[in-house]
């Protein structure tokens, strides 16, 4: 059997390498298209608290038991009312303080001690939604808090 320069064709070993090198530069395309894995740390700390604030709502609706809310620079806690006043919220995730970071200013509207206080029936004490805006360089995220909904909306950055 002769081998004519015409008909050389690709050996097994050649395609796998071509394979080899079009799957490297694929991944390294794809590598490049990676999703935002994390947000800026006004909107992570915003999350949390709207996380925070759909729990304690979920926690009034099941054991029909009002709740505030306290927050000033240092970080935001969750209360009940007892017989001698307001006292920390009966819910472990809900009861210790949850730090701001250091690097954010906060701004809380203010209601009566710094407490929005929501009844066991989600009416709240004041006629005024609870608002906490979380800024951080140009990134400033609001959190509004109704007593029954919360939400939160970008304010500032890309």
């Amino acid at each position: 059997m002769r081998h004519r320069a015409g008909d050389a064709g690709v050996t097994l070993i050649e395609m796998l390498v071509v394979l080899v090198v079009i799957g490297i530069m694929a991944g390294a395309v794809a590598m490049s298209f990676r999703p935002k894995t994390s947000g800026t740390a006004p909107e992570v700390t915003a999350l949390k608290l709207v996380a925070d604030l759909r729990l304690a709502v979920q926690f009034a609706i099941d054991h029909q038991r009002g709740f505030g809310v306290k927050a000033g620079p240092e970080g935001y806690s969750f209360w009940t009312i007892g017989a001698g006043g307001w006292e920390p919220h009966a819910h472990p995730s809900l009861r210790r303080l949850k730090p701001f970071p250091d690097t954010m200013r906060i701004s809380v509207q203010d209601h009566e001690d710094m407490v929005f206080a929501v009844s066991r029936y989600l009416v709240p004490a004041g006629s005024t939604p609870w608002q906490v805006t979380l800024r951080q360089g140009p990134f400033a995220h609001q959190v509004t808090f109704d007593g029954v909904t919360a939400q939160w909306v970008q304010t500032g950055g890309d």
